[in-house]
């Protein structure tokens, strides 16, 4: 058996971070969103161990991979002896705010979940998800998602189900992670964050201002002010560039990738002004794609497997 599955990137409309945990982990609030900017996993049945190729960028292989670590992780934890050959063809940059990896760990576990036949149900593999990282867990979802705690709890916002066009620039550099962790100056929280109904309603009703009315001031990304410290030339484009009330540059993530959204003058004001400032090196790119709904999400999985009876043994 032999399968070709897309592996969506994500951006954070916003993305809040309330403290860190004993843990050494952060609290946080955020709205994740699918994009059609994606990577490629080829999947044969046909191999007696785990392997794995990498194409396109220059990403680690073996078990430096989120892949391959899934694939091991499910293999470990259902004691299955099957085997996989798999290729990862790279398109998301790394470390650029826009989870490509953890995207691609999702995918592997669910896609291995149907070769092997493990027969386990959405909420057993939201737990390996969580093993893998704090993002993971978002993927098995897409679409528009409230993530808390670490990031790995997951509410889909079915309301906000729609289209909207983006620009992604990608600066040509990474940043890890665990570097803009380290930055945050947050206080300590001694417990993990709790949603309440009033928290609820209150992000559901910001979540809608933004991706149903455009009201793009309401985008932000604690990440940004010292990102931007530690790395000025993201703050530099980000000035040039300007806002206003049809759009918005902002961080995406954990950086270093910006996100353009707004109305489509906006859009491409923002593609000129960087391709007519000398700002646009060669190794920048720049990435017009859509947001991806839950719906959408979920049809380029089906056409592979039942993905809809992952839910029905929750």
């Amino acid at each position: 058996m032999i399968i070709e599955v897309p592996s969506y990137a994500k951006i954070n409309w916003f993305l809040d971070i309330i403290g860190r945990r004993p843990d050494g982990f952060h609290e946080l609030l955020t709205l994740f969103q699918s994009v059609d900017l994606a990577d490629f996993l080829i999947f044969n049945s046909d191999a007696d161990d785990i392997y794995l190729e990498t194409a396109g960028r220059d990403v680690p292989g073996g078990r430096k991979n989120l892949v391959y670590r899934a694939a091991e992780l499910l293999r470990r934890e259902t004691g299955t002896n099957n085997g996989i050959s798999m290729i990862l063809k790279k398109v998301i940059p790394s470390g650029g705010g826009l989870g490509g990896g953890s995207s691609n760990a999702a995918i592997t576990l669910l896609v291995l979940n149907y070769i092997w036949d493990c027969r386990l149900s959405i909420n057993q593999l939201r737990k390996m998800a969580a093993e893998l990282g704090s993002d993971v867990p978002y993927f098995l979802i897409g679409g528009p998602c409230i993530g808390w705690g670490r990031g790995e709890r997951i509410f889909l916002q079915e309301t906000l189900e729609t289209e909207r066009e983006l620009v992604l620039l990608y600066p040509g550099f990474e940043i890890p992670t665990s570097l803009a962790y380290s930055l945050l100056d947050k206080p300590d929280v001694t417990a993990s964050m709790e949603l309440t109904t009033e928290c609820l309603r209150h992000t559901i009703r910001r979540s809608e201002e933004i991706i149903l009315f455009g009201n793009w001031a309401r985008m932000s990304n604690d990440f940004e002010a010292p990102v931007f410290t530690n790395f000025p030339e993201l703050e530099k484009l980000v000035r040039r560039v300007g806002q206003s009330s049809a759009g918005k540059l902002m961080l995406s993530g954990s950086g270093s990738s910006l996100i353009a959204s707004g109305e489509d003058h906006f859009l491409d004001s923002f593609v000129k002004s960087i391709e007519n400032s000398g700002f646009l090196l060669q190794e920048m790119e720049l990435f017009r794609c859509r947001t991806v709904s839950h719906a959408g999400y979920i049809k380029s999985l089906k056409e592979f497997f039942d993905y809809a009876r992952l839910f029905s043994s929750c």
